[in-house]
């Protein structure tokens, strides 16, 4: 039917407004007749499926670009040169597929399709540059095991999008479960902190947010109100929090750019642990997640011994020894930087082991 629909939709107006129709009649949804009619498209004619995809997401926008049957239909039975067809007509912005509303439910049905069709999916999304923020809700409910080909992709969403690393997504991320088995949240953290203008946001985020938990007792997992429905959600605990930063400080410290440095280094986060540092209610939280606490008392010492020594080479450049001061300091750096990597193995291995 929607062969004959798209034949005659330059002669009448009035064309989709019979397709809606049909659909009432039938009792259907419109989505089921949609998907119903790709489906035998692409069973009888893949050309004719081909032609018609661009079709139904122009003139049944509405209703396509919400329904994760439809998604399942195209993806199901696209190749990759009606892969590269499509692209070309969402680059021409002759078709929009995807809508920010329905967004999230569409990626939460399309985990439980076939890999091909996993794999169809999200090179439409990346066609059409969605922004991670659209996928804020999603991301404490995807589980890397199981949903391998979304999780990546999540992870190339992040990647190559402009990084907007706002407190809502930083929550979703944290309020993932901790396990050592599952790097997800990590890898996103890290892709978050790559700029080093976006670093000082998450850094100063993950600071705000520790300061918030201790200020209304937020501070373990599972202890919210006795009251509440099961079905509610928890609140974000700074344990959670806590789990998920020293599993960070183990996999991401000591490397090239030092941008996990950064982030323990940074004001706002130093603030918070100096906060936790002094409140005796953190105390089992300080006990369970001993590492993470040595390693920023660690990046702390650190930190206020880069500041002395450019004090001090700020002052020999004064006094007219700057060539052999700047030789000095860039040896004592070198030092510094060996000491303090000799000072992360040993805290770290011994909590492994």
């Amino acid at each position: 039917m929607l062969f004959f629909i798209k034949a005659n939709d330059g002669l009448s107006s009035e064309c989709i407004s019979c397709y809606r129709d049909v659909a009432r009649a039938r009792g259907e949804e419109i989505e089921t007749l949609i998907s119903a009619d790709l489906q035998q498209c692409a069973l009888d004619d893949d050309r004719l499926f081909a032609f018609l995809v661009p079709y139904v997401f122009q003139k049944l926008d509405v209703e396509a670009g919400a329904s994760a049957s439809v998604f399942g239909v195209v993806c199901s039975h696209i190749d990759a040169r009606q892969i590269m067809q499509l692209i070309g007509e969402i680059v021409r912005e002759n078709v929009v597929l995807f809508r920010k509303d329905s967004f999230a439910q569409i990626v939460s049905a399309s985990l439980d399709w076939p890999t091909t069709a996993q794999w169809a999916f999200w090179h439409l999304v990346h066609a059409e540059g969605i922004p991670g923020e659209w996928l804020i809700q999603l991301l404490p409910k995807l589980k890397s095991s199981q949903h391998a080909e979304a999780a990546a992709n999540v992870m190339l969403m992040l990647k190559r999008a402009d990084r907007d690393p706002n407190m809502n997504m930083l929550r979703a991320l944290f309020s993932r479960p901790p396990s050592s088995e599952d790097t997800f949240t990590i890898d996103c953290i890290k892709i978050l902190i790559e700029d080093p203008s976006t670093c000082k946001r998450v850094s100063d985020n993950v600071g705000n947010l520790l300061k918030k938990q201790m200020a209304a007792g937020d501070l373990h997992m599972g202890s919210g109100s006795k009251s509440a429905s099961k079905k509610s959600p928890q609140k974000l605990s700074m344990e959670q929090v806590l789990a998920h930063l020293e599993h960070f400080t183990q996999l991401c410290l000591m490397k090239e750019k030092k941008s996990a440095e950064q982030i323990f280094s940074n004001a706002t986060v130093l603030e918070a642990f100096q906060e936790a540092e002094k409140n005796d209610k953190v105390a089992p939280l300080r006990s369970k997640f001993a590492q993470l606490f040595a390693v920023v008392n660690i990046l702390r010492d650190e930190s206020r011994d880069k500041e002395q020594s450019s004090r001090t080479l700020r002052g020999n450049r004064g006094s007219g020894s700057s060539s052999s001061a700047s030789k000095t300091s860039r040896h004592k750096e070198e030092d510094k930087d060996l000491l303090l990597a000799n000072r992360f193995s040993i805290v770290i291995d011994s909590e492994l082991n």
